[in-house]
């Protein structure tokens, strides 16, 4: 081989440890640097593998191909110049071990050489090239680049296709509207987008109106694409909720053929969509109040083509929406749902009832509360049903009052605070059956944070004190009441706690609205998502069936 030495920085470098040349042109006991390691082609993932376990390889640059010699320069990290004929040798035993002796490393040299920088330290982020623009932008015109000036760059942001939200904190300096015309394309180019809009806080109106700023483009429509839906709303009109992903996808999992739907929040089609893409719904009513979010739901419809399947009714839902027509129900509203409750009661089928699917934000944090002077809803629950006596609900000499609140939770004693929870079973004292039923626990799955645990028919077992259910004609009734819960865990129990009020307060609502006898049976609880520590967003799939004796 050719000794060829190669230019750079410093003195020119070759050394090759063989029995013709064993010199180095450049003696001196300094840190060598753009080393690297030459061999054939064929040699380059054998030289490579030894040093990595060398632990000489540099990441920091790549390797090159030296297409007049037939070599490639593999990158290694710097070494003293002492050091320098002991690497090699090193770096030949560890080859000659690969190979056993079969690899020739003669032609194995470490030279000096200047080779090209990873692509990962060329590459800019967005960013990198946000601040370069602006910066070489601000110098042209006679700015300096000063700390105010970069703590007023934006250093995140939220992508909707072709446009960009910034944080309504960024780019507020009157200086950025004194670069001109040059400003905004410059922000564009760097981020890779053609729309730029400001997101501020949201309003605290009814319809919870996004405040967003167009700063530059014609208009606000975007579209999103979520779990194979394509989603189209205006940013500066209407939200987006991303968090709710998860519930998305499971009621994309229902299977609801045949049946009539009825979304009471339909905003924008967030859950309206999944039930008329996957879900075989026969038709789905959709209500909403938010002129924006009904142009925008009119026009997802129309591009998912699903609009043939779905009646849209504009307007407050106490309203619009159909009465006795549903089979499900979704209230998807959060923090709470309570006052579309009725309006779903009203709009389930009289004479087969259906499930409704109720969001909620649910306290779990431990406190006792004396005072009906709270905005808990759990608690104004509570002091509502501790207000009432039986004869609120029409009780007759036949009715049976349940006054022990350990009946009627028996999973768990803890929650029957102040003897609140008594109250609440005696508003819903109907017949013998019923408040049998009352007594057991219906839960059939509860979901914590570990995962789905639910226990089927065959491994269900008595749990409560009324075990002569089986010679009550409803038969229905008793195979769920022998489900047990046997959940410990504080956070899910009060979940449990307020699903299962939930559904006395909702059974009562039936009994009101389509007279005659309802049962309610909690079929799931869905943990979607927690807000802070103890605040916890859950769904309770909960199903109304009337009574048939």
């Amino acid at each position: 081989m050719t000794k060829q030495t190669i230019q750079t920085i410093r003195k020119p470098f070759f050394y090759n440890n063989n029995n013709n040349n064993k010199e180095l042109t450049a003696k001196m006991d300094e840190i060598l640097p753009n080393l690297c390691v030459t061999t054939r082609a064929d040699g380059v993932n054998i030289i490579r593998k030894a040093l990595e376990e060398l632990k000489l390889n540099d990441a920091s640059r790549r390797l090159k191909h030296l297409k007049n010699e037939n070599l490639v320069a593999i990158p290694i990290k710097p070494v003293h110049d002492s050091e320098s004929r002991n690497t090699l040798d090193k770096l030949k035993r560890k080859i000659q071990m690969y190979e056993n002796g079969s690899y020739d490393v003669s032609e194995v040299c470490i030279r000096t050489m200047d080779l090209p920088l990873a692509k990962k330290l060329t590459v800019k982020t967005p960013q990198q090239l946000l601040k370069t623009g602006l910066k070489s932008l601000l110098e042209v015109n006679g700015y300096s680049w000063t700390d105010d000036v970069i703590n007023d760059i934006p250093t995140h942001w939220e992508r909707h296709g072709d446009l960009v939200l910034i944080p309504g904190s960024t780019f507020t300096l009157p200086i950025w509207l004194q670069l001109g015309t040059e400003f905004w394309p410059t922000v564009t180019r760097s981020l890779s987008c053609k729309r730029i809009a400001r997101k501020c806080l949201v309003s605290v109106d009814q319809y919870r109106t996004p405040q967003v700023i167009m700063l530059y483009g014609d208009n606000g429509w975007v579209e999103h694409v979520d779990n194979g839906i394509k989603y189209t709303y205006d940013v500066t009109k209407c939200m987006f909720s991303a968090g709710n992903i998860t519930e998305k996808l499971r009621v994309a999992g229902f299977q609801c053929s045949g049946e009539v739907v009825v979304d009471l929040y339909a905003g924008i089609g967030y859950f309206t969509l999944p039930y008329l893409v996957y879900t075989g719904v026969k038709h789905l009513h959709a209500c909403e109040w938010n002129p924006h979010a009904v142009e925008a739901l009119h026009r997802n419809l129309i591009l998912n083509k699903v609009d043939d399947r779905c009646t849209v009714h504009h307007g407050d839902n106490k309203e619009v929406c159909p009465r006795g027509v549903a089979d499900r129900v979704n209230l998807g509203l959060i923090p709470s749902s309570r006052e579309g409750w009725p309006v779903a009661c009203r709009a389930l089928k009289p004479d087969s009832g259906g499930i409704l699917h109720i969001h909620y934000n649910v306290n779990t944090k431990s406190e006792a509360r004396s005072s009906c002077h709270s905005d808990d809803p759990q608690q104004i629950f509570r002091c509502e049903a501790k207000s009432r006596t039986p004869c609120d609900v029409g009780t007759d000499e036949n009715d049976v009052l349940v006054s022990d609140c350990q009946n009627v939770h028996e999973y768990n004693s803890n929650i029957c605070d102040n003897k609140v929870d008594s109250c609440l079973a005696e508003k819903h004292t109907i017949d013998n059956t019923a408040s049998k039923f009352d007594a057991c626990v219906s839960q059939l799955t509860i979901i914590n944070d570990q995962g789905d645990t639910q226990t089927s028919k065959s491994e269900m077992v008595a749990t409560c004190s009324c075990n002569n259910l089986e010679n009550y004609s409803n038969n229905e009734l008793c195979d769920v009441a022998k489900h047990k819960c046997c959940d410990s865990n504080v956070k899910n129990s009060k979940w449990y706690t307020w699903a299962e009020q939930t559904g006395l307060e909702i059974r009562e609502m039936l009994q009101r609205i389509h007279g005659g006898m309802w049962t309610t049976q909690i079929l799931h609880i869905e943990h979607v998502k927690s807000y802070a520590p103890y605040v916890d967003h859950i769904v309770l799939d909960l199903k109304c069936k009337p009574v048939v004796l």
